[in-house]
């Protein structure tokens, strides 16, 4: 059989056979193009899908501790009532002289000592160049303790340094000679609606 003879004979099967053969022929033209062509594609979509559909989710979790701390963030903007007393006796809007007597007083005595005496100047509203904030109202305190000694010192400056009273201690003067203990702190107080005036 030489080469025409069987071109002719497949000629001759294709015209018989030509329904068959044009879909068949079709069918592997396409699978063969999906293989060569789309899988890879395809491939890629599905992973894209798939990432997607992680991505969606990690979103959804983002945005409830995106919720959840807009409400924590509501709940610290709210203050209770509680919480602005403490604020108020941290730093008061004014002098408040008897709640400063009477703090002072309780911690005196909690730290072992009695008060002798107790001067309170009242140093006005001072910008500093640490702080320029002016609406800082300053108090200086001197007080004199007795009925203690060293330990109950130390005692009283850690209360002192505790306490909610926005407060700095200035000077401690004590001897061995004296058993007077004098102490001298700066008290501060909010002296915004003050200078308003």
């Amino acid at each position: 059989m030489n080469k025409q003879s069987i071109l002719k004979q497949l000629g001759i099967l294709y015209k018989r056979r030509k329904k068959i053969l044009l879909p068949l022929l079709s069918l592997i033209l396409l699978i063969f193009g999906y293989f060569l062509f789309l899988s890879q594609p395809l491939d890629v979509y599905m992973q894209n899908i798939e990432l997607s559909k992680a991505l969606n989710l990690r979103l959804a979790q983002a945005e409830s501790v995106l919720n959840a701390s807009k409400m924590h963030e509501k709940q610290i903007i709210e203050l209770s009532q509680a919480e602005k007393n403490l604020i108020s006796l941290a730093l008061p809007e004014k002098p408040d002289y008897p709640s400063l007597i009477t703090h002072l007083t309780s911690l005196a005595k909690k730290s072992g000592f009695f008060v002798n005496s107790m001067d309170i100047d009242d140093l006005g509203i001072q910008s500093t160049k640490e702080n320029n904030n002016k609406s800082v109202g300053k108090l200086l305190v001197k007080m004199k303790l007795v009925g203690g000694g060293y330990n109950e010192l130390k005692n009283m400056v850690g209360l002192l340094q505790e306490s909610i009273m926005m407060n700095d201690i200035y000077s401690v003067n004590f001897s061995n000679k004296n058993p007077i203990y004098e102490l001298s702190l700066v008290v501060y107080y909010d002296g915004s609606s003050l200078s308003k005036k």
